[in-house]
């Protein structure tokens, strides 16, 4: 498969990603940060935002939308997005699953949490097709920089992983 060229120009078309988040101890801010991180190394233009900054033109432009949240609810039960995410992603346009990476941290474990976000989208029954990535401290293991890779390289698949 031939690599996009700009219009006009006969350069490499980049392709480009936007990093939304809702943090509230920083933990979250941190995954998203190494996830950053991670696509500016293989050649990704991103960008990453608190989802308070938010402007919808952003995901218009977006190859790949990494969309996080903190898990909120009780400890071992009824693991669901923050209120202030669930209100965000309602207002956001509809997503094409192979591009969209859910991530998410926690404190015992993630339960419900992927399905519900993934609920609040509007990509109940392609869940299949969307990469997870959760994590206690904000760390990008070499597994998910390998499923990452996986993902900008068009064999999106999805992982569901402890760390």
């Amino acid at each position: 498969m031939e690599t996009p060229k700009e219009p006009g120009s006969g350069r490499t078309k980049l392709k480009k990603a936007i990093i939304l988040y809702n943090s509230r101890t920083g933990t979250t801010r941190k995954l998203g940060e190494n996830i950053h991180a991670f696509l500016t190394e293989n050649n990704i233009v991103s960008e990453i935002r608190d989802i308070k900054e938010q402007q919808g033109q952003a995901l218009n432009n977006a190859d790949y939308v990494f969309l996080g949240c903190w898990t909120s609810g009780l400890l071992f039960i009824r693991q669901k997005p923050e209120k202030n995410w669930v209100r965000f992603a309602a207002g956001l346009p509809p997503l094409e699953s192979r591009r969209t990476v859910l991530f998410t941290t926690y404190k015992i474990r993630t339960g419900s949490m992927f399905r519900n976000m993934a609920k609040c989208l509007n990509l109940v029954g392609v869940t299949d097709e969307v990469t997870w990535l959760e994590s206690r401290n904000g760390a990008l293991p070499a597994s998910y920089r390998d499923q990452l890779a996986k993902v900008i390289n068009g064999n999106s698949c999805v992982t569901e992983q402890s760390h």
